[in-house]
């Protein structure tokens, strides 16, 4: 579970630009951006189940399930 960030650790380098877009489980993007040191933002976001997608210049690298409380 998260409440203001979910930190990204991945082992995939060279990363030029790594971005996310934050998914509601209806597939609606509530959030998305560019990550600065590892972290996606939740700020704004209400509690719930979210699915978090990372591109890699522009190619989805990875899904992960994310859960935001409060």
């Amino acid at each position: 579970p998260a409440n203001d960030f979910v930190y990204v650790d991945f082992q995939q380098l060279p990363i030029s630009e790594l971005a996310f877009r934050l998914l509601d489980v209806g597939g609606k993007v509530v959030k998305a951006g560019t990550l600065y040191q590892f972290r996606v933002p939740l700020n704004n976001v209400s509690g719930g189940v979210y699915f978090l997608q990372l591109f890699n210049d522009g190619k989805l690298i990875g899904t992960r399930k994310i859960l935001k409380i409060h």
